[in-house]
């Protein structure tokens, strides 16, 4: 149970990191159908950056729970904006 408080720990940190940088990637010309994909790509990045730091929160993990993390962290933040996007524009 530990690990899983540490992972989403992770991803609390890491999903308005993630939504920013897809909101810049949209600002300097990247199509709004690979808003998605992107999200996912800066997912892992972020997951990587943050876990493989020094000071990272996760203990006793390896790349490929980091790269698990990431993806769920891209997957979060692209759902947590069109989400917003939806109840934004009705």
């Amino acid at each position: 149970m530990e690990q899983a408080t540490q992972y989403l720990l992770l991803m609390t940190v890491a999903t308005p990191i993630i939504v920013a940088v897809v909101q810049l990637l949209k600002g300097l010309g990247c199509p709004v159908k690979y808003a998605p994909v992107a999200a996912i790509l800066v997912g892992i990045v972020t997951s990587l950056a943050i876990g493989m730091s020094s000071s990272s929160p996760v203990v006793d993990a390896n790349a490929a729970d980091f790269l698990l993390a990431g993806v769920l962290g891209g997957l979060g933040a692209s759902g947590l904006y069109s989400g917003v996007d939806t109840i934004k524009n009705r």
